[in-house]
C-alpha cells in the first residue's frame, strides 16, 4: 500500500483514539466499529456499579479484561456488563435456566413438581389434597414443614410405579382428626410409594396421623411390589403406624425412631402381603420377602414388629422396643403356608406386655434380651392351634418376668433360653421333638415345665418351687438343679443330678445320675433306677470272720430311699469251693451264709469276698 498523506492522516487518528482510549474519561469514536467508553470511563462507571451493589469486586479484572477486547472491536459487549435494573444480563439468564435446577422460586410445592424434578421445599406449606410425585422428582428441604390439613388425607403419594424418587429433609404434619379404625380405612399414610423401585425416604421428622406405606403397585402389572428403596434416619413423633411394607420386597430401612406421645395404635414395622403361589384364592400376588431393617428404636406402640401375611427372609436386627403390649407379634397367614418363615430377630425389650407372641410362624430365629417386669401374660407365647411343624429358635435372657416367661407349644424348636427370676414358671415346653437349652433361677413356680414328647432338653434349675417337672412321654432330660423334681410322664430319661427330691408317678423311666434327697415312686412300674449314685454297686469288702452259724452281715451303702431288691457275693480266692448265700434282707442289712459243698455253714471262718446289689 502506498503511504499517501490520507494514509498517514488516518494513521494519527487511529493513534490519537488509541491514546483517548487509554487515557482520557470520554467515549471514542474510532474509524471502524461502533463507538465505545474509554478505560477511565469504564474504571469510573465500574466503580459506580461497584457501589450500587450490581457487580462483584471478584469479577472486576474479568469485566475489565473483557472490555478491554471490546475496545479494541473483538467480541462486543459480554452478558456480565450488560445490567437491567439491579440485575446482570448473566443473572437473569441463570434464573431462566432454573427449570433444571434445584433451586424452587415457584409459587407451591404442587405448582414446583409439575414443572421441576427437582425441588428445594424451602419454606412452610399447608396443603388440603396430597402432593402427587412422578418418577425421578426430588423433594429437599431443610426441615421446613409440609403440613397436610384435610383430615384421613396422604401427604406425600407417588404415582403407580413411580421409581427413583428422593424425599429428604421435611418436616411432616398431618391432620390426626380422622378416625383410625383398622383395616383399608387406613389407608392414608404421610408417605405412600405404589410399587415403585429404588426410591429413596431420608432425614425426615413426622408428626402423622400414619407413617411411611410401601405398598403394591397398579393391579395389572409384571410385578406389582415395591422394591429396592431405602427408608433412612426418619423420627416419627406421632403416627399409629411406622413404616408398613405391604406387598413389598427387597427394602432396607435403617436408623428410625418411632416414639409417639400418644400411644400407637398399630405397630412400628409392618410386613404383610400376599401370595398366590402358597394361597391361589389371594386378590393378588405380591409378597413381602426381605424387608430388612436395622438399628431402630420403637417405643409406646400397640405393637413393636408386626410380621403378617406371607412374611418371609426379614431380617430386624438392633431393635429396641419399649412400652409396647407385644414386642413382636407374628400373625398366621390366610393359609399355613403364608404364616411368617425364614425371619430373623434380634431385639432389646423392656416395659412391654409381652416379648413375643407367635401365631403359627415357623423356622424364624428370635434372639432378645428383656426386662419382664411388665409382662401382663406370659412373655414368649406360641398361640395353640397351629399343626404344622415349628422349628423356632429362642435365643435370649428373660429377666424379672412378671408372668411365666415362655409357653412354648410348636414341634422341633431349639432353645437357648434364660430365665433371671420369674413369678410363675420358667418356661412350658409343650411341643414335641425340640431340643436345646433352657436356664432358670427364681421362678416361684416349676423352673421348666416339660408336656410335650420325644424332646432332648438340657435343664439347669436353681431356687425354683420345682425344678423339673414332667408330664411328657418318651423326653430325654439332663438335668443340673438344687431342687424337686416331678415325673408323671412315662418312658423319660433323666441324666444328672436333681439336688433336691425326686417324685415319680409314671411308668417305665428311666434314671442316671443322682437324687440327694428322697425319691417317692408309689404305684408305679417298670422304673429304672439302677444307674442313680447308691442304688446299685460292687463293693469289695476287707476279710470277714463268720459267726458260730456261719453267717456274716454287712451294711449295704444304698441310697436312703431305695429298697434292695437283688444282691449277690463271689469269692474271688475260693480254693476251698464254699458259696455264699443271701439269707436274709433288712433295709440296708444284708445277712450271707458261708456254705461248703454239702450246704452247711462254715463256722468262724475268716472270708473275703464282694458283692453287688441292684435297689428299686
Amino acid at each position: 500500500m502506498a503511504l499517501t498523506p490520507e494514509v498517514f492522516r488516518d494513521l494519527e487518528r487511529d493513534i490519537a483514539d488509541t491514546g483517548k482510549a487509554v487515557n482520557v474519561d470520554a467515549e471514542v469514536n474510532p474509524r471502524y466499529g461502533l463507538p465505545f467508553k474509554s478505560l477511565p470511563m469504564l474504571s469510573r462507571l465500574f466503580e459506580a456499579m461497584i457501589a450500587a451493589g450490581y457487580l462483584r469486586i471478584d469479577d472486576l479484572q474479568s469485566a475489565i479484561d473483557i472490555a478491554a477486547a471490546a475496545g479494541a472491536g473483538a467480541n462486543g459487549w459480554t452478558a456480565d456488563l450488560v445490567v437491567d435494573g439491579d440485575k446482570t444480563q448473566k443473572q437473569i439468564n441463570e434464573e431462566q435456566n432454573e427449570r433444571k435446577s434445584v433451586k424452587l422460586w415457584a409459587t407451591s410445592l404442587v405448582d414446583a413438581l409439575s414443572k421441576y424434578n427437582s425441588v428445594d421445599f424451602d419454606e412452610d406449606e399447608n396443603i388440603n389434597v396430597p402432593v402427587a410425585l412422578m418418577s425421578g422428582q426430588n423433594i429437599t428441604s431443610n426441615n421446613h414443614e409440609l403440613n397436610q390439613t384435610t383430615p384421613s388425607t396422604i401427604v406425600l403419594e407417588g404415582q403407580y410405579g413411580a421409581s427413583d424418587m428422593v424425599i429428604d429433609g421435611l418436616s411432616i404434619q398431618q391432620d390426626k382428626s380422622g378416625v383410625v379404625s383398622g383395616g383399608t380405612n387406613n389407608n392414608h399414610a404421610a408417605i405412600k410409594i405404589r410399587g415403585g423401585l429404588r426410591n429413596k425416604i431420608k432425614n425426615l421428622v413426622l408428626n402423622s396421623q400414619l407413617g411411611i406405606s410401601l405398598g403394591m403397585g397398579e393391579a395389572g402389572a409384571a410385578d406389582r411390589r415395591s422394591m429396592f428403596n431405602v427408608i433412612r434416619d426418619i423420627v416419627f413423633k406421632n403416627t399409629n403406624i411406622g413404616v408398613e411394607h405391604i406387598g413389598a420386597s427387597y427394602n432396607q430401612s435403617m436408623n428410625i425412631v418411632v416414639d409417639p406421645q400418644d400411644k400407637g395404635a398399630f405397630m412400628g414395622d409392618r410386613g404383610t402381603g400376599y401370595d398366590k403361589i402358597e394361597n391361589p384364592d389371594e386378590t393378588a400376588h405380591a409378597p413381602c420377602h426381605a424387608n430388612n431393617g436395622v438399628n431402630w428404636i420403637i417405643r409406646n406402640m400397640a405393637t413393636g414388629i408386626s410380621s403378617q401375611n406371607s412374611s418371609k427372609f426379614e431380617s430386624k436386627i438392633n431393635y429396641f422396643i419399649s412400652g409396647c403390649d407385644r414386642a413382636i407379634q407374628i400373625i398366621k397367614g390366610t393359609v399355613q403356608g403364608n404364616n411368617p418363615t425364614l425371619n430373623n430377630y434380634q431385639i432389646i425389650s423392656e416395659k412391654c406386655k409381652q416379648l413375643i407372641v407367635n401365631d403359627g410362624g415357623n423356622h424364624n430365629i428370635f434372639r432378645f434380651i428383656a426386662d419382664g417386669s411388665a409382662f401382663t401374660d406370659q412373655g414368649i407365647q406360641e398361640i395353640a392351634g397351629f399343626l404344622g411343624k415349628g422349628f423356632n429358635q429362642y435365643l435370649g435372657t428373660i429377666k424379672n418376668s412378671a408372668k411365666t416367661a415362655a409357653q412354648l407349644r410348636y414341634s422341633h424348636n431349639l432353645y437357648g433360653l434364660q430365665v433371671s427370676k420369674a413369678t410363675g414358671n420358667g418356661a412350658n415346653v409343650n411341643g414335641n421333638y425340640g431340643g436345646g437349652l433352657i436356664i432358670v433361677d427364681g421362678a416361684t413356680g416349676t423352673g421348666v415345665a416339660l408336656a410335650g414328647n420325644y424332646n432332648n432338653m438340657q435343664v439347669v434349675a436353681t431356687e425354683c418351687l420345682n425344678a423339673l417337672v414332667v408330664s411328657g412321654s418318651g423326653n430325654t432330660v439332663n438335668i443340673q438343679t438344687d431342687g424337686n423334681v416331678q415325673i408323671s410322664g412315662s418312658g423319660n430319661t433323666i441324666i444328672g443330678r436333681i439336688g433336691g427330691n425326686l417324685t415319680v408317678t409314671g411308668n417305665e423311666n428311666k434314671f442316671i445320675g443322682e437324687v440327694v434327697g428322697t425319691v417317692a415312686r408309689t404305684g408305679t412300674t417298670g422304673n429304672d433306677f439302677t444307674w442313680l449314685k447308691n442304688w446299685s454297686g460292687s463293693i469289695v469288702l476287707p476279710e470277714q470272720t463268720t459267726d458260730t452259724a456261719g453267717r456274716v452281715t454287712v451294711t449295704v451303702p444304698k441310697h436312703e430311699s431305695a429298697q434292695i431288691r437283688t444282691v449277690y457275693a463271689t469269692i474271688p480266692l475260693n480254693t476251698s469251693e464254699y458259696e455264699l448265700k443271701v439269707i436274709s434282707i433288712s433295709g440296708a442289712n444284708v445277712m450271707f451264709e458261708l456254705q461248703n459243698g454239702t450246704g452247711s455253714g462254715v463256722a468262724s471262718t475268716a472270708v473275703t469276698f464282694n458283692y453287688s446289689y441292684f435297689c428299686s
